[in-house]
């Protein structure tokens, strides 16, 4: 079985250092994707662009934009939660396809 827990921890880091610049990174950019790269070593970073040939020694989770309403310009007023949803559940479908060995 595959141990999860350095994941985790650096998806906790992800969540509570960076998550809410980079939706709104994704938000703002336009033909561009941003990814989180997690690290079996519990470390992380936020990717702005891979190409479709790069292989990652860890784990990657797009990052989604928030809506128009949803989006406000003062950073403390936009609505996270939906985009942090759908981050957190994409997190949890890696994390059950890697104990599954997928």
């Amino acid at each position: 079985m595959t141990d999860t827990k350095n994941y985790k921890e650096a998806f906790a880091a992800f969540k509570s250092i960076d998550i809410r610049v980079a939706i709104r990174e994704a938000t703002k950019l336009v033909n561009s994707s941003i990814y989180v790269e997690l690290f079996d070593d519990g470390n992380y970073r936020v990717v702005y662009s891979v190409g479709n040939r790069y292989d990652t020694p860890g784990m990657m989770i797009g990052i989604p934009g928030v809506s128009d309403e949803e989006w406000d310009d003062d950073c403390h007023l936009i609505f996270y939660e939906n985009a942090i949803n759908e981050i957190e559940t994409k997190f949890e479908q890696k994390m059950l396809d890697l104990v599954d060995g997928k």
